[in-house]
């Protein structure tokens, strides 16, 4: 690690992407924004103070939070191997569309430096308006024939979970996962003074 915390990898071959990123991209667009993915990444693990977290995008919102915001080079290339991105899409998409909530939002909050809103409710009811009009554009997006018709039945079925959606359930998960911050780092201490190789997981869902 020469050269910084965190060196990335350009993922070829399958885009690393959700459900609703695979409809964007067959349709010639990408969501924005993009961040390295956490499929290869290299770590100075001595310099790490959060955890990854349990939940979708957890890569995306672990290093943006920890390299505030900002982006991380690319050396390498990994090639990612092609799979049907809408396979099973039903067991899915509730978990990752949380996750795309969370990321979209601390990348907001990052970016203009103002963290603190990832604990207001009235910041993450915004985020899932803006969250809504992205889902609702599905429609309108020019796809394959194969995909026209999932895509109308995922846009109408995340149309219902997001009209479900409370912005308190997450301003409460990120409060819970920042302040499991100081408890994590007290244990990584703990096993790295130890030496220990036992591997631990905390979990900090709602």
């Amino acid at each position: 690690m020469e050269s910084g915390r965190f060196v990335g990898a350009q993922i070829t071959g399958m885009p690393d992407d959700s459900i609703v990123g695979h409809l964007y991209r067959q349709a010639g667009r990408i969501v924005e924004p993009q961040y390295t993915s956490g499929t290869f990444l290299g770590v100075d693990s001595s310099a790490v103070s959060l955890p990854f977290a349990n939940f979708y995008n957890e890569d995306w919102i672990w290093l943006c939070l920890e390299n505030q915001g900002h982006n991380v080079e690319q050396t390498y290339c990994v090639e990612q191997l092609h799979y049907n991105p809408f396979l099973n899409w039903k067991e899915r998409v509730f978990f990752q569309e949380e996750g795309e909530i969370l990321w979209e939002g601390v990348y907001e909050a990052v970016s203009k430096f103002c963290t603190n809103n990832l604990s207001s409710a009235a910041f993450w009811t915004d985020v899932i308006e803006q969250r809504r009009s992205r889902i609702k554009s599905l429609i309108s997006l020019i796809l394959p024939e194969r995909t026209r018709n999932v895509a109308v039945e995922i846009q109408q079925t995340l149309l219902n979970y997001l009209d479900k959606l409370n912005s308190e359930h997450f301003s409460n998960t990120m409060n819970t996962y920042l302040r499991s911050a100081d408890d994590w780092r007290r244990l990584y201490r703990k096993v790295k003074r130890n030496g220990s190789s036992t591997h631990t997981q905390v979990d900090i869902r709602i």
